[in-house]
């Protein structure tokens, strides 16, 4: 878990993964059995570990995301059992405000050797450029980089696999119609929110399909800002129109036809959420239907078919 917070109005993301952590205690290993996927996740071939936090300052985003990057290859360098069907561990992230996917990013290309295709839930595109923000004449290192650049960053280190990068879930507002072109030019697909009432489900999930592909290594990137805040008010850019969590997780089931080799979830702020906690529970379900969705990629078939990382599974023990 990465208790980051790189700036913006609504603050509070660095405590986000202590309330997910929280939320989690009720998924007991015992009672997670999936029954739309007919497995428990936690008791199939995967050997899923909670790794802790990534110790990072809190006073030098630079530095910060350089300590960031360390942890993630060092965990996604960890060996993993004879006979897995993965070389490399998946993580799942909990954040933490969402420059944290830029160090993820960043290891996974050097893990890889090879850029990722995307799929970014989020009521935003957080493709914007640096120079879009008001910071005028005043630029610095730790000003290029924040929650809503990060994917612009990440094209421009080639870190990303142009043709075959979503957004899904899109309805937040834009500074012009000019931030839709810049994300264009960047290889984008976006997916808006009002889709899932004029397409559908089936038809949104495979425009993520068609777009990203079997054979591709994806990253998954969830805002919980993509949900309504009706379901998710703990967030720091809440947008009102957003999916509800049934719908969302109806969308994630493109998943277990999909490469995936990592993911995070990012934006609970913990101070705006609910008395209950509504928006930690929800984070906390989603991260158990990701570990259920890289778990079903496997079991389906679709490892043996199409990618050729390792041979397929053989042994009933892996890691995320």
């Amino acid at each position: 878990m990465i208790p980051s917070y790189q700036g913006q109005l609504r603050a509070g993301a660095r405590e986000g993964p202590k309330a997910i952590r929280w939320a989690s205690g009720r998924h007991l290993m015992g009672r997670s059995f999936n029954p739309r996927l007919h497995f428990n996740p936690y008791q199939s071939w995967a050997h899923v570990l909670d790794c802790g936090d990534i110790p990072v300052i809190p006073n030098d985003p630079v530095l910060a995301l350089q300590q960031m990057e360390e942890g993630f290859v060092e965990l996604l360098t960890h060996e993993t059992p004879q006979g897995s069907p993965w070389k490399h561990p998946r993580l799942v992230l909990l954040g933490g405000d969402h420059s944290i996917v830029l160090p993820m990013l960043r290891a996974i290309k050097t893990v890889l050797k090879k850029p990722v295709a995307l799929l970014h839930f989020d009521a935003h595109i957080d493709t914007m450029a640096p120079d879009s923000y008001p910071r005028n004449a005043w630029k610095s290192e730790a000003s290029e980089i924040n929650h809503g650049t990060i994917f612009w960053q990440a094209s421009q280190e080639e870190l990303l696999l142009p043709g075959h990068l979503v957004h899904a879930g899109v309805h937040g507002r834009i500074s012009t119609l000019g931030d839709f072109a810049s994300d264009d030019s960047l290889g984008f697909l976006r997916i808006s929110v009002e889709e899932i009432d004029d397409l559908g489900v089936s038809a949104i999930i495979e425009k993520i399909y068609s777009t990203i592909g079997p054979d591709v290594p994806v990253y998954v990137s969830i805002d919980i800002d993509v949900l309504d805040p009706a379901f998710a008010p703990g967030t720091g850019a809440p947008e009102t129109g957003g999916w509800s969590s049934r719908e969302l997780i109806r969308i994630m089931t493109v998943l277990s036809r999909l490469n995936v080799v990592g993911a995070d979830i990012v934006e609970v702020v913990p101070a705006y959420d609910s008395t209950g906690g509504d928006t930690a529970f929800a984070a906390a379900n989603i991260a158990y239907e990701l570990i259920s969705m890289m778990v079903s990629y496997v079991l389906e078939g679709s490892w043996s078919m199409q990618s050729q990382e390792q041979q397929p599974i053989a042994a009933p023990k892996s890691e995320l």
